[in-house]
């Protein structure tokens, strides 16, 4: 099927991966995207806001995190194809549990609640397709959550390295140590042990 090519075309490659639509289809979706811009340190969602957007990263790095007795403990770090949003709370019209604030400047292909509820009343499937991204965000951050508890520090910084090394330069060294739950110097003892343990035969 041919694509409209829009300045949304991630998103709706992504939309018509999960779903078959028409290019009428496609161009209501259009209509109801907008392009949303963030500097650097500025926030998508705050904890305690109500979410009634979803996003799609076009560009730049973002960062998801709660706050524990007073202290930020970094969920993910989301980059260029990621989708974002506090599913509960979009879903279910409660506070956000959950910050997400840009590292660096960044430009996303949003869609509102509003806009999706919309679109549900038009395109059939709409609301099964809006249930599998959820639902996806949802498994991504139990495994998050998990990972915090379960996993050392080291084994953290090494998923990283594994899943999203090309991210690592742009990323300050003290949201690595929030992310993997320790201080600044204890990051740079993981990571010179590491290095020593790559260098030997």
């Amino acid at each position: 099927m041919k694509r409209i090519k829009t300045m949304f075309e991630k998103y709706i490659e992504k939309i018509t991966s999960v779903l078959d639509l028409d290019q009428p289809a496609i161009k209501e979706i259009c209509n109801r995207l907008d392009q949303k811009e963030l500097k650097k340190g500025e926030f998508f969602l705050k904890e305690g806001q109500y979410s009634n957007l979803e996003g799609h990263v076009e560009r730049g790095i973002l960062r998801s995190f709660i706050l524990d007795d007073g202290l930020e403990k970094i969920i993910e770090f989301h980059q260029k194809g990621d989708l974002i949003s506090d599913y509960r709370s979009y879903m279910r019209s409660t506070a956000a549990s959950f910050s997400i604030q840009a590292i660096t400047d960044v430009t996303l292909t949003v869609l509102s609640k509003d806009a999706a509820n919309e679109l549900a009343k038009i395109i059939p499937g709409w609301e099964k397709l809006e249930g599998k991204f959820f639902e996806y965000l949802a498994l991504k951050k139990q495994r998050q959550m998990e990972s915090l508890i379960e996993h050392s520090a080291e084994k953290r910084y090494l998923y990283l390295l594994e899943h999203k090394a090309h991210l690592l330069q742009n990323i300050p060294q003290y949201y690595l140590a929030q992310y993997v739950g320790v201080r600044a110097e204890s990051l740079s003892r993981i990571r010179k042990r590491l290095s020593q343990n790559k260098e030997r035969p």
